[in-house]
């Protein structure tokens, strides 16, 4: 997600998006086919197109956090100030909402934000515990308005589990509920023995566990259809293929066998090409569903 008040960040995502589309499917091809490939780089900056889109993410980030201005997971001490004057605005032009209304709109809109996929490590984390804060927020000003708080759907229990000072997950968020859902819609591809704790714990941005995972109870182009559909939702710097690829052969085998990151590239070039047909495709597909 890019906040809509980053304009140039926004503009220049514009420029890059069909490569970047084709860039995570692996579409290696088309690219070269459509001439993308002269949009690598930019000429201006020599920058390749992510460098360029964290460093105008990023400076546009301090821009905005110095002049005190709004945006989507701003600093919550931005958000407090600038909250009676964004309240008001909503007023006037929705004559007939109160604050309630308000609050729920709020609220609905951080529930939306899934990922930010730029910026630099220290900003992301600041933006995911910013819009933690403005949940709570907003949960307890809607009690004091005399309205019964009607925010407790599945978003908010996500944010009861979300925890500033926990780790965050591998989807550059606190969402531990996400991982819990993932959990179980893959309960039957999972060792029975297998918590949902551990399996949670596996998905943090953290060192490498000493031990992995064994996927089951279907075939490995499967698992290879889960690996390349949850691609585009990891952070910025695991989606590097040859990491991200490294990151799935250290924490996972596939019916007893493990795979080098070239051994999953390969399957995983193999199911995109459709030489390779996934068994359990409705299974992955629930998966994917919860992060759309």
């Amino acid at each position: 997600m890019i906040p809509e008040q980053f304009t140039s960040t926004r503009e220049q995502y514009e420029r890059y998006k069909d490569f970047i589309m084709l860039y995570h499917e692996d579409k290696l091809q088309e690219i070269y086919d459509l001439g993308l490939e002269t949009t690598l780089r930019d000429p201006k900056t020599g920058l390749y197109w992510d460098d360029l889109l964290n460093d105008s993410f990023s400076q546009e980030y301090l821009r905005l956090t110095e002049s005190s201005s709004y945006f989507e997971g701003c600093q919550h001490s931005i958000y407090i100030k600038t909250y009676k004057e964004r309240l008001n605005e909503y007023i006037k032009l929705h004559p007939d909402a109160d604050e309630s209304h308000f609050i729920k709109s709020e609220y609905d809109a951080a529930n939306s934000i899934r990922e930010f996929h730029y910026g630099t490590k220290e900003q992301l984390t600041n933006l995911f515990i910013a819009t933690e804060k403005r949940k709570k927020f907003l949960s307890e000003r809607l009690t004091t308005t005399g309205h019964t708080p009607e925010l407790s759907n599945s978003e908010t229990k996500n944010s009861e589990n979300a925890n500033p000072e926990q780790t965050p997950t591998v989807f550059g968020n606190y969402n531990y509920q996400l991982i819990y859902n993932i959990y179980e819609e893959l309960r039957d591809l999972l060792p029975p023995n297998l918590n949902k704790q551990n399996f949670t714990n596996i998905f943090l941005l953290t060192e490498k566990p000493t031990h992995k995972i064994d996927f089951i109870g279907a075939n490995i182009s499967t698992f290879a259809y889960l690996i390349n559909n949850l691609h585009q939702y990891f952070t910025t710097e695991l989606r590097n293929k040859t990491i991200y690829n490294q990151w799935w052969a250290d924490r996972f085998t596939f019916n007893g066998s493990s795979r080098d990151k070239k051994g999953i590239s390969t399957i995983c070039s193999a199911v995109r090409k459709g030489d390779k047909t996934p068994d359990r495709r409705e299974t992955i597909n629930k998966v994917i569903a919860l992060l759309t």
